[in-house]
């Protein structure tokens, strides 16, 4: 006797509803995903901005002030006579707040890279990003076709790349700007507030070490009028953040209170999208509250972050908080009090996003 046996497959159709449900589950899956990883990485960011915030206490413990938002020395002079940056006064050294807390981070080792001159008030030294040969092809003759050239001699410690410089959710190192690298921010400049940018180019700007995180100006100094008030009547000398030029902050001097001024925040260094300037940790100097938290950022001048709808920032007692994108601009708003350490206005937090 003879039988025989069928075998059943699936069928077209069948196998097009499998294929349309595992579709579906994928993209139910992708943006949760996607939502743990930004979260990590807020997360992340948040014990980085912890850390320098801390840091910057324990310096004020050792030298009871707070490091200068940015160093700018009369005295300074550049050793390399084809640097294009600012002209004495304002030739050097540049160094930034995170450039001073090295040692509070456990970076005692590029500390050490760092010729003591560069860390000194009233310095002769001038700028770190042009001061240490070799330079590039301004100086050495014969500029390729296509090479732009301005002099960079760039101190070899600023090439460390440092973690707790770095927001996760942002590519700050590698991504591609379309303008430079910056390595002074900010410097104050016939009445307003510049930086100063080395070329995104091999051996002279590239490799140099990138920041996601910048210490609070406040309002900035020297835009305005001496004795000049704002709408309030609240001078602006008083919405001077604890960082500036030159700064020697006490933590008596935060008369606001330290869980009330801003200490340190994000930024993305330049324009968003596409990325017009990179920041460099060495020359992280101060970005101003006055200029809001537009999204998406629209100026190195601010802050500003990758994150969705926020912007982390640490404040002077270490805590570190998150203000929501959209800030308003001016001398007369939450933001740029909260960025104010000797204001007295009290500050609406809730209007933050906190």
């Amino acid at each position: 006797m003879s039988y025989s046996r069928s075998r059943r497959g699936f069928t077209l159709i069948e196998l097009l509803v499998v294929i349309a449900i595992i579709a579906i589950l994928i993209g139910l899956l992708v943006p949760a995903v996607q939502k743990v990883r930004s979260a990590a990485a807020r997360s992340q960011c948040q014990n980085n901005l912890k850390q320098i915030a801390l840091a910057a206490m324990n310096y004020e413990s050792t030298y009871k002030v707070l490091p200068p938002g940015i160093l700018i020395s009369p005295n300074a002079t550049d050793a390399n006579g084809g640097a294009y940056n600012f002209p004495p006064p304002l030739a050097g050294p540049y160094m930034g707040a995170l450039a001073f807390l090295l040692p509070y981070i456990e970076q005692t080792a590029v500390y050490n890279q760092i010729p003591p001159a560069y860390f000194k008030f009233g310095t002769t030294q001038g700028a770190w990003a042009y001061n240490t040969g070799p330079y590039d092809f301004q100086v050495t003759g014969g500029v390729p076709a296509g090479s732009p050239a301005n002099g960079t001699g760039i101190l070899p410690a600023a090439k460390n790349v440092i973690s707790t410089f770095l927001c996760p959710e942002d590519n700050a190192q590698n991504i591609a700007v379309t303008t430079g690298v910056l390595d002074a921010v900010s410097v104050p400049y016939a009445s307003n507030v510049y930086a100063d940018y080395v070329y995104d180019q091999p051996g002279f700007g590239r490799e140099v070490g990138a920041s996601n995180y910048i210490a609070n100006g406040g309002y900035p100094q020297g835009v305005q009028a001496a004795g000049a008030v704002n709408a309030a009547g609240v001078a602006y000398t008083s919405l001077v953040g604890p960082y500036s030029m030159n700064s020697k902050t006490r933590i008596t001097s935060i008369v606001d209170g330290t869980s009330n001024t801003i200490a340190f925040g994000e930024t993305l260094g330049g324009n968003a999208n596409p990325r017009n300037f990179r920041l460099s940790w060495m020359g992280a100097g101060m970005a101003h509250t006055a200029y809001g938290t537009p999204n998406p950022q629209t100026g190195w001048w601010m802050f500003g972050s990758n994150h969705t709808g926020i912007v982390n920032m640490a404040f002077c007692d270490g805590s570190v908080r998150s203000v929501t994108t959209g800030q308003a601009s001016g001398s007369n708003t939450p933001f740029s009090y909260a960025g104010g350490m000797m204001d007295s206005v009290t500050v609406d937090f809730g209007s933050l996003g906190q």
